[in-house]
């Protein structure tokens, strides 16, 4: 019984120094190959609005994964306030993949539905470069973006964005 007792306690321990090696060469990897999910927010439109809206929710859902320095994600952006929703592709380049702060120069394509406010659907592009802080799981960010807005007068829209992203 002693004998199985310890056996018990020991198993933890032997478990953990057969996966230390493959811990380590994952957690080497892991700042540069990973999928993600990631949650961002336009600080400006959720604080104090703009010229042409109050304040309110514009929130962007990415999904994502990044090699190196490629990295490729799929979003959907909702702005309910002023009947705002688009849906597109944003390709990445990173400059510094092996890096806790990380630097991305990307563009993006998307398509705008303003049906809510009659406006129907338009396609759309951007340009963009991020700022983001890695810890293991976690990270945090900031976005520029610069987008043609075929779907009001204005040409092109610049927004600011708070992100946070979850890899897995």
């Amino acid at each position: 019984m002693k004998r199985l007792l310890w056996l018990l306690m020991l198993a933890p321990l032997l478990a953990c120094s057969q996966i230390n090696g493959i811990r380590t060469q994952w957690d080497k990897n892991f700042y540069t190959d990973y999928r993600f999910v990631e949650v961002e927010v336009d600080a400006r439109n959720a604080i104090m609005g703009s010229d042409k809206n109050s304040s309110g929710f514009d929130g962007i859902l990415r999904i994502g994964a990044s090699h190196g320095h490629t990295r490729l994600a799929l979003f959907y952006e909702t702005f309910d306030l002023i009947g705002y929703e688009s849906y597109g592709i944003q390709p990445s380049y990173v400059l510094n993949p092996g890096d806790r702060l990380k630097f991305l120069l990307g563009t993006e394509l998307s398509m705008i539905n303003r049906a809510k406010a009659g406006s129907g659907t338009t396609l759309s592009y951007a340009i963009n470069g991020e700022t983001e802080y890695h810890f293991e799981r976690i990270y945090f960010g900031l976005k520029a973006d610069l987008k043609r807005r075929p779907d009001i007068t204005q040409d092109w829209g610049f927004s600011g964005l708070v992100k946070i992203g979850f890899k897995f």
